[in-house]
């Protein structure tokens, strides 16, 4: 694609993004947009079929990783404090978006017409993590010592899950507290490496004394 016609993409893409995030999805119309990224409804159609179709093409969504996250990643103080980094750029990412546009581009995967969220898990990252992950175990960072493989899945179900909860209730509670908290109780995290506070997830970010937490000491 020519340079002149990828930032005209651009622009129109991060006009729109601007726009949901101020009026709602729904409140947003494709004549809105036109107006506010200065181009035609031709040219609109030209990069978009559609409103869903511009949420497909969500290129913040990382699909590998900077060289100045693996930095951080090495310099974490604990292999399981290396795996929360890698996952949140996941968080983060629909933290920018705010719940709005998350419940939108959640929606579209359900339905199948999305598969930004399968950018999450590219093969050298699925690698990176099924590597830390081994490492926590053998260091007893991380107790649950089911196969690296089958915990990478669950993290990505947990995540997947902590977004869709968090947006459904308008973002109204820390998704990165929330987050931690699911994967500190599913990987059984040594007591002296958690830092969610005893935050339940399923308490919709309200402080929470964690049932199993007692058992686990």
């Amino acid at each position: 694609m020519p340079e002149k016609d990828n930032d005209t993409k651009l622009r129109i893409y991060a006009v729109a993004i601007a726009l949901f995030q101020e009026k709602g999805f729904d409140e947003v119309t494709i004549r809105d947009i036109c107006a506010a990224a200065e181009v035609s409804k031709h040219t609109f159609y030209y990069y978009f079929a559609s409103k869903d179709e511009l949420l497909r093409c969500f290129h913040g969504l990382p699909k590998q990783f900077h060289e100045e996250l693996l930095r951080d990643v090495l310099a974490a103080e604990n292999f399981f404090e290396q795996f929360m980094l890698l996952t949140s750029h996941m968080t983060d990412f629909f933290l920018r978006m705010g719940p709005e546009i998350s419940k939108r581009v959640i929606a579209l995967d359900v339905n199948r017409k999305n598969d930004s969220l399968d950018h999450m898990r590219k093969p050298h990252v699925h690698d990176l993590e099924h590597g830390i992950i081994k490492k926590a175990q053998a260091a007893g960072e991380i107790r649950n010592q089911s196969a690296p493989d089958a915990l990478v899945a669950i993290s990505f179900g947990l995540l997947f899950n902590a977004v869709f909860h968090w947006s459904m209730h308008g973002g109204t509670y820390d998704l990165r507290v929330a987050a931690r908290a699911m994967l500190e109780a599913a990987f059984d995290v040594r007591p002296d490496l958690r830092k969610a506070g005893g935050v339940a997830f399923w308490a919709h970010g309200h402080s929470t004394e964690d049932p199993a937490s007692e058992t686990q000491k």
